[in-house]
């Protein structure tokens, strides 16, 4: 989804973020539509925080700046080599590296109905706990 700041288009931070993880996780199916998007998003936000600074921050500027930090923080290190070992234990054991990171597209019915089947048998084992 893209946004307008400063009269320039960039992504919204959740959309920046998943794609960023994309990057990071799934290179092999980034366009170069998407990789442009991705690094021109991230100048733009870095643009548009820069100004906010100036003239005033609110809180949500600050929201938006500490995501726009995560995003950044996360392709350096992707950068760096650091994320190399996860990735290659993601691909051995066939991890969802959108489930990892918790993204509700990830999520079918089939993981809704087995949560629903593991919190039952919790409840009904545990009954402490719920009360």
């Amino acid at each position: 989804m893209l946004i307008q700041i400063r009269n320039k288009e960039a992504l919204s931070l959740p959309a920046l973020f998943r794609l960023a993880l994309k990057s990071i996780y799934d290179h092999k199916n980034l366009t170069f539509t998407e990789e442009k998007q991705l690094h021109e998003s991230v100048i733009n936000w870095k643009n548009h925080l820069e100004v906010k600074r100036d003239i005033g921050f609110s809180a949500e500027d600050e929201t938006n700046e500490y995501q726009l930090l995560i995003v950044a923080d996360l392709l350096q290190k992707d950068m760096d080599g650091m994320f190399d070992k996860r990735k290659e234990l993601f691909a051995r054991h066939q991890i969802d590296y959108k489930k990892f990171y918790k993204l509700p597209e990830a999520y079918d019915v089939k993981d809704y109905i087995k949560g629903q089947a593991t919190l039952k048998e919790h409840m009904r084992t545990n009954p402490e706990d719920y009360n």
